[in-house]
């Protein structure tokens, strides 16, 4: 027993030396936990925290792969979740890329094919620019129809990126674009914090 117990112990300690843990916050409404290995594998969990009783929590399962070659970052993953009373389930994959053609700037595009059984099958995307003003504060821009809750909807995402060594911070503000009004705009938050 204490064999298999050194054995475990030296196998972690082994893999958590190209590994890195990360806590995050996405668009206010989901906690995350992550390990990501040798900088490419991601594993995530997610969890919603809305004003909502326990059976209507959405739990998300999310596992993805990213390479990074010469001036372009290729990524993909799948995910699939639910609530825990089983009224629904979606599931998906993103695949994207991100091509950086100067320093201070980066151009992304991602396409979502996304299923949700309660609105069916749709198929997302997501295009935008960063863009490093100044040492630590970046500004982003973006065009996404991937849902924030569960139905896909055209929205512009305009806001900042703080990036101060393990700790990302994003807030952004979200409009529609086909009902522009002060009331169907939203403040979305998204953090991240590396260990």
């Amino acid at each position: 027993m204490k064999k298999i117990l050194l054995f475990t112990l030296l196998v972690l300690v082994g893999v958590s030396c190209y590994a890195q843990w990360s806590i995050g916050l996405r668009d206010n409404n989901y906690v995350n936990v992550a390990y990501e290995l040798n900088k490419k594998w991601e594993f995530k969990l997610e969890h919603s925290v809305f004003a909502e009783k326990i059976p209507y929590q959405y739990i998300r399962v999310n596992a993805g792969y990213k390479q990074q070659v010469s001036k372009f970052e290729f990524l993909g993953f799948v995910y699939g979740g639910t609530i825990y009373n089983g009224d629904f389930y979606n599931v998906g994959a993103k695949i994207g890329a991100e091509y950086s053609p100067i320093n201070r700037l980066k151009i992304k595009a991602a396409i979502n094919p996304h299923y949700d059984s309660g609105y069916d099958y749709s198929t997302c995307y997501q295009g935008g620019v960063w863009f490093n003003a100044y040492k630590a504060l970046s500004i982003v821009a973006s065009v996404s129809n991937i849902p924030e809750y569960r139905k896909a909807e055209d929205r512009v995402y305009l806001g900042l990126s703080f990036d101060v060594g393990p700790l990302w911070v994003s807030p952004r503000v979200s409009i529609p674009i086909e009902d522009s009004s002060v009331k169907s705009m939203r403040l979305l938050t998204s953090v991240k914090y590396e260990f």
